[in-house]
């Protein structure tokens, strides 16, 4: 927030820096907020609607390129083609390895194949791919894996760059519910 004030009178907890140290200055930001009350106009007439989750529609995700089952390739740190898409993953700023980028591309295909429903939320889809990370490996996320082929050319993204990436797909299909 840096030194702006504007905000004590709202302010659950105030944390101040000092010498590169974090001290709580909370009763301090309301007697200062008490003493000189807020010019600030309300912008909205109520209080915004509360989020409503998003489930994807399984059929929605494929990596088929028509001509193959399925086509992933990680062209470059930002750039995954998906089956027919060109996935633009500029903004998702936390990539660090084009190895990152191609599990992403083969975790939205095991997703596909592992939906446990017709539709399922984004968050619930992001835990499980993240729990198979954890119990299954990258590995084997590979299709190649059970004949020992396979290239162990995947890193570990984390959660987030995969929901980003999931969010950039055009032609997935969402569900409000």
């Amino acid at each position: 927030m840096g030194g702006c004030g504007d905000y004590f009178d709202v302010a659950d907890t105030v944390i101040l820096m000092r010498d590169f140290q974090p001290v709580t200055v909370t009763d301090e930001a309301h007697q200062i907020a008490q003493a000189h009350p807020t010019q600030r106009c309300r912008e909205v007439p109520q209080a915004l609607d509360p989020i409503r989750s998003r489930s994807i529609v399984r059929e929605s995700i494929h990596a088929s390129s028509g001509k193959r089952d399925f086509k992933i390739d990680a062209k470059s740190l930002t750039l995954l083609m998906f089956g027919k898409e060109r996935l633009d993953l500029v903004g998702v700023e936390q990539l660090v390895d084009i190895s990152q980028t191609r599990a992403i591309g083969y975790a939205l295909r095991f997703l596909a194949q592992h939906m446990r429903c017709p539709q399922m939320g984004i968050k619930e889809a992001v835990i499980m791919i993240d729990d198979f990370f954890t119990q299954e490996g990258l590995d084997r996320l590979d299709p190649y894996y059970q004949s020992g082929r396979h290239p162990g050319n995947f890193a570990r993204p984390r959660p987030y760059e995969v929901a980003a990436t999931i969010n950039r797909l055009r032609s997935i299909r969402l569900h409000q519910t």
